[in-house]
C-alpha cells in the first residue's frame, strides 16, 4: 500500500493540473486575461445552441429545452403559424406545436444528423423545405413529418437561408441565389452576383438580402445594394410593420421601410414609432442579458412567438 501512495499522489496530481488545464482552455473564450479565467466555474460556460425563453420581454431568461436530448445543440429555430421547429447536431429535427410544452422528434426521411448537418428552414402552409450543409435540399407536404429529396437540387453549396417571396422560394447560398417555383422540387440558379448571402426576406412587395456587410433589395438577376455599411456580419433580417431591421453580430441595428435607404439609432431623420415590442427594444438599445456567460464570437438570434421572446446562442462571427 505504501509503495503505491507515490503513485496515487502522482496521479491525483496529473489528473488536477489536466482538469485545470482543460479549464483553462474553455474559459478562455470568456476572458481576455486567461489567469482571470481560472477563477470561473465552467458552469457558466454557456455552448452554442442553448435556448432561452421569455415571457416578461427579456426581463428574464429560462431555459427552453424540455424535451430535447441533454447533448443536442440547437442550430436553426423556426416559428411557423405558432408551431416551432427547431434543427439540432446529433439529434436532427425537433417540433413543439402552439398548445404543447415538451420538444418531440419529428422527420421521417431525413439523413441521419450524426453524418448531416441540417440548416436554414422556410415553411409555406403545409409545405416545409430544410436545407443541408453540402447536400442540398429536403421537402415535407406534411408540416415536417416526412421528407424527401428532390431530384433537381441545389448541389455542392452551403444553403445559408430561405424565404418565400410572391410564390417563389429563394435560397440564399456561399454563391449567390438560386429559387424554385414549386416549393422546392426544382432549382436554378437565379442569375447574377454569385456571393455568399446571409439573410433573405420578403418584405412589403419587395426581397430584402443581406451579405457579409452589406444590405439591398433583389431585383430580378440584379440586386440594388445600399450605401450603408456594417462592421460585422448581418446575422438577423426582422419584419416589424412598415419597417425591416437588420442585426449584426455586434448588435448594430439598423431600420429601412424599403431595403434600399437604412436608418441607425442615432440618426435624427428617423424617429417613426415602431408597433413591434422587440424591435421596438432593439431599436432603443436593448440586448437580451442571458444567465449565463457567452463565449467570445458567439451571437445571439432572436425569434417572436406568442409564448414570448426566444433566444438561441450561435456560434461564429
Amino acid at each position: 500500500m505504501c509503495r503505491s501512495l507515490p503513485l496515487v499522489l502522482f496521479l491525483l496530481f496529473t489528473t488536477s493540473l489536466l482538469a485545470q488545464q482543460a479549464r483553462l482552455t474553455i474559459d478562455d473564450l470568456l476572458a481576455d486575461n486567461p489567469m482571470d479565467a481560472l477563477n470561473r466555474p465552467i458552469s457558466e460556460l454557456v455552448m452554442p445552441g442553448a435556448l432561452f425563453l421569455s415571457s416578461d420581454q427579456g426581463k428574464t431568461w429560462t431555459d427552453f429545452t424540455d424535451g430535447l436530448p441533454a447533448d443536442a445543440l440547437s442550430l436553426q429555430l423556426l416559428d411557423h403559424e405558432g408551431d416551432l421547429f427547431l434543427t439540432t447536431s446529433m439529434h436532427g429535427l425537433f417540433t413543439l406545436p402552439e398548445n404543447e410544452c415538451e420538444w418531440r422528434p419529428i422527420g421521417e426521411g431525413l439523413p441521419d444528423p450524426r453524418h448531416f448537418t441540417y440548416g436554414a428552414m422556410e415553411a409555406h402552409g403545409d409545405h416545409m423545405v430544410m436545407a443541408t450543409f453540402q447536400h442540398g435540399i429536403f421537402i415535407s407536404d406534411d408540416r415536417g413529418a416526412h421528407w424527401r429529396r428532390p431530384v433537381l437540387n441545389i448541389s455542392n453549396q452551403q444553403v445559408m437561408c430561405l424565404e418565400f417571396h410572391d410564390g417563389v422560394l429563394y435560397a440564399g447560398t456561399g454563391a449567390g441565389i438560386w429559387q424554385s417555383h414549386d416549393y422546392g422540387r426544382n432549382w436554378q440558379f437565379n442569375g447574377g452576383e454569385m456571393f455568399p448571402v446571409y439573410g433573405l426576406l420578403s418584405h412589403n412587395g419587395r426581397l430584402v438580402v443581406a451579405q457579409q456587410n452589406g444590405l439591398g433589395v433583389v431585383n430580378g438577376k440584379d440586386i440594388s445594394w445600399s450605401p450603408v455599411t456594417t462592421q460585422t456580419a448581418v446575422t438577423q433580417l426582422l419584419p416589424a410593420g412598415d419597417f425591416v431591421y437588420a442585426v449584426t453580430a455586434s448588435h448594430e441595428v439598423f431600420r429601412s421601410e424599403n431595403g434600399g435607404a437604412w436608418a441607425t439609432p442615432d440618426d435624427n431623420s428617423s424617429t417613426q414609432a415602431d408597433p413591434d415590442p422587440m424591435t421596438r427594444a432593439l431599436w432603443n438599445g436593448f440586448w437580451p442579458a442571458l444567465p449565463v456567460k457567452l463565449p467570445k464570437n458567439y451571437s445571439t438570434r432572436l425569434v417572436p412567438d406568442a409564448r414570448g421572446w426566444m433566444a438561441l446562442v450561435r456560434g461564429g462571427c
